[in-house]
């Protein structure tokens, strides 16, 4: 009968500490779920920001090249003002431009002086 009690006793103080190992886990797991998803808003944002400057980037060399502003539309999805821009600084033969990164992560178009002098 001692024995039996003894080993009662024991699993009692492992159950008790299965549950408090659990609550443990639970909140860890809650805290990388907060995380995690913040982790993925940053990269939405992120991947908002990139593909337009991408765009720029191409559509400024594809005008170089000798493409129209319809071209940079259909290819590129700027808007027509975008690509008359763009095909307007190339034709004046503009400093050609760049993508810069601010200090608050925004991108921004810069002329490549100001982003290599």
């Amino acid at each position: 009968m001692l024995q039996a009690e003894a080993n009662e006793r024991v699993l009692q103080a492992d159950m008790r500490a299965l549950a408090t190992t659990a609550v443990g886990v639970g909140e860890r797991v809650r805290e990388l779920e907060l995380r995690l998803r913040n982790v993925e808003q940053r990269q939405e944002q992120q991947e908002l920001n990139e593909p337009a400057s991408h765009s720029y980037n191409h559509a400024k060399k594809l005008a170089q090249r000798g493409a129209d502003t319809e071209e940079l539309v259909d290819i590129y999805g700027l808007t027509q003002g975008e690509a008359e821009l763009i095909s307007t600084l190339n034709r004046a033969g503009a400093e050609p431009f760049g993508v810069a990164e601010e200090e608050n992560g925004q991108e921004l178009l810069q002329p490549e002086s100001e982003r290599f002098g």
